[in-house]
């Protein structure tokens, strides 16, 4: 995790038990969508898309980046 002092924002950057933790206090997804299969044993928490709205995404050859912002309750 990384804390940036100067702006109030914190970031996450793994592993897979703090993402867990993490996640239902985040307001803000920055994730890379890997476009090619791997073998490995650990994964990214499950995610309720229906709470989050697609903010920007960029195309890239090897991955897709996606920013996503946690819907507001009225």
């Amino acid at each position: 995790m990384i804390a940036d002092n100067s702006n109030g924002h914190v970031y996450c950057i793994g592993g897979a038990g703090l993402f867990y933790h993490m996640l239902p206090l985040s307001q803000t997804l920055h994730i890379s969508w890997i476009k090619n299969s791997y073998i490995g044993n650990t994964y990214f928490p499950a995610i309720d898309f229906s709470q989050w709205i697609e903010k920007e995404r960029k195309e890239f050859d090897e991955f897709t980046y996606v920013h996503y912002l946690r819907k507001t309750i009225d």
